[in-house]
């Protein structure tokens, strides 16, 4: 304390202001990437679609297999484990009323028309997005990225459109 000067107190109204402010600068700043890798995305699909036989056919069907087939064990055990609570819970429910043989109808509709599409979708989403993340980031860390460029090769046109062509499509 002998030489240094009193901490500057400062305004806690200020404080939350600016963080706010930083805080919208930086969505701001993750806007403009997203919007970014979606024109880029846009691009490519006007280039596949004037010279259709540069999309790496090999590549898409790769990705549907690994997005597609090899997610269906774990999307058809969720699902029937998510059926069997909605019915254990429908049956406790509708015994109330004398009403357990509409329990099977309940769980049809729910899990085959409203839940397991939703429930389908937010599954290969995360499964799928955190392998597409993890992928691709070691590709960028292995400068593999870099090297696509160097060749003349457009990455998305290589390595994210096959994906999202194969997620869309596995969907």
């Amino acid at each position: 304390r002998l030489g240094r000067p009193p901490p500057e107190r400062r305004n806690p109204l200020i404080v939350k202001v600016e963080g706010i402010g930083r805080a919208a600068f930086g969505a701001g700043e993750a806007a403009a990437v997203f919007l970014q890798m979606f024109g880029a995305l846009w691009f490519a699909l006007f280039d596949i679609a004037r010279a259709p036989r540069s999309l790496r056919f090999t590549s898409l069907v790769y990705q549907l297999y690994r997005v597609g087939w090899q997610a269906i064990p774990i999307i058809l055990l969720i699902t029937f484990l998510i059926g069997a609570i909605i019915a254990q819970q429908g049956i406790f429910h509708f015994r109330k009323f004398g009403a357990e043989s509409y329990v099977v109808d309940m769980v049809g509709i729910l899990v085959l028309r409203e839940l397991g599409v939703l429930i389908v979708a937010i599954m290969v989403a995360g499964r799928s997005g955190s392998a597409y993340t993890a992928g691709l980031g070691s590709m960028k860390m292995r400068e593999e990225i870099d090297a696509l460029s160097t060749m003349g090769l457009d990455p998305v046109t290589v390595l994210v459109l096959p994906r999202i062509l194969a997620l869309i499509v596995a969907l």
